[in-house]
């Protein structure tokens, strides 16, 4: 229904352009204000964004690529282990070689290295090599242990046995006993310890020397795994 326009004095209509708008402005108009200096801030802001999400991927993605195929990063007694990966490529530890193993056995696949690097191995622990990994122990008298019949330089509780792709290991640190002697599965193996990354760098992995006078009352080998 159109709307009838008002009409003057003679009777005469009032013009489409001279009629009272329906909606009259309720003041002055404003005009909109543009500020070339907060716009290009603004742009800037968000392109330093950018740039630092894009770098932080770039080293996640990194990170996560080299744990995988180079050396990764576990953790032992609140320290950062650096472990390079590969080092034993037929699977066998020579004795005196620091380890870092899991309490598993360990998946050598590119999708599990990624999960190791990210959420580490069950019960990760630090280990000296001692003997295996297909060796016959025992202990003397005098609490030293023995690997197919030769004294070892290292002291420990074993029961009489045979490893069959195992390592007989002293535990350094982690989720193992310190300073007991351990059963380690040639499997279980994540890869050698290169030493524990600090403000500083990398310090030298601990060293079994110590443990080389072991209390007589530590657990058995055959009862415990790292």
């Amino acid at each position: 229904m159109k709307t009838a326009r008002p009409r003057l004095a003679s009777g005469e209509r009032v013009a489409d352009s001279e009629a009272t708008p329906a909606f009259a402005s309720a003041g002055p108009e404003i005009e909109a204000v543009h500020n070339p200096g907060a716009r290009a801030a603004k742009h800037v802001s968000r392109s330093i964004a950018g740039f630092v999400a894009a770098g932080m991927l770039m080293l996640f993605l990194t990170y996560v690529v080299l744990s995988a195929t180079v050396m990764v990063f576990m953790r032992a007694d609140g320290e950062t282990v650096a472990v390079l990966r590969n080092t034993f490529p037929v699977g066998q530890a020579p004795p005196g070689a620091v380890v870092y193993a899991s309490s598993a056995p360990v998946d050598g696949s590119f999708t599990s290295k990624v999960e190791q690097a990210i959420g580490g191995v069950p019960a990760g622990s630090v280990v000296e090599i001692v003997a295996g990994p297909a060796a016959v122990i025992s202990a003397d008298v005098d609490g030293r242990i023995v690997a197919d019949g030769q004294v070892t330089d290292y002291s420990g509780v074993v029961a009489d046995q045979s490893l069959d792709r195992a390592y007989i290991a002293i535990c350094l640190a982690g989720s193992c006993t310190k300073d007991a002697a351990v059963i380690v599965g040639q499997d279980n193996i994540v890869g050698e310890v290169k030493g524990y990354l600090g403000f500083t760098g990398l310090t030298s992995p601990p060293s079994a020397e110590t443990s080389r006078t072991t209390d007589p009352a530590t657990t058995p080998a055959s009862e415990e795994e790292p």
